[in-house]
């Protein structure tokens, strides 16, 4: 288990995990990214004298998978960038969902929300799809609008035309 500010690799170099043989390894817990502003600074201070291919491997997915390339049977990360307390509060709960409640290492995750991921994703794509429902219909009312201030402008036209062609006939009429 690693829990801290920065990524995993921030303490400890790729090159240092690369030869390591983990098939023993049941599990990696990775709480990490726990960043506040002067861990930030410190670290991207650190990351401009660092080699590009190392810092590509301090991405999550990165990391996860050369853990699980190593022999890691199952590795649980922060995905993105989170602060110390929240850290704290995720792993305690897994650990109780682990230890006192039974529950599986998914399980557990899911329970702490790190897995409701899914659940924030379908309420954006709710709301994304509601947003367009609503553009798609004001789009439709708009339309309609114009159309009747079409028929309006048509029929005042119209209406111009007969007023024109009644005032020409007395004009006529006035003048035989």
């Amino acid at each position: 288990m690693s829990a801290g500010f920065s990524t995993f690799f921030a303490w400890g170099e790729p090159y240092l995990v690369a030869p390591l043989s983990l098939p023993a390894l049941q599990c990696v817990v990775l709480l990490d990214r726990a960043d506040n502003e002067p861990s930030y600074r410190a670290q991207s201070k650190v990351d401009t004298s660092t080699i590009s291919s190392i810092l590509s491997l301090r991405d999550p997915f990165a990391t996860c998978a050369l853990l699980s390339l190593r022999g890691a049977k199952c590795v649980v990360s922060n995905q993105w960038n989170t602060d110390a307390s929240s850290n704290h509060a995720r792993c305690k709960d897994m650990i109780t969902a682990i230890l006192d409640g039974g529950e599986t290492v998914g399980a557990a995750v899911a329970s702490t929300g790190v897995g409701k991921v899914k659940v924030y994703r379908d309420a954006v794509a709710a709301a994304a799809a509601a947003k367009k429902a609503h553009e798609e219909a004001a789009e439709k009312y708009a339309e309609k609008q114009r159309e009747k201030e079409e028929k309006a402008a048509l029929k005042a036209a119209e209406k111009a035309k007969r007023l024109e062609k009644k005032e020409r006939l007395a004009a006529e009429r006035a003048a035989a």
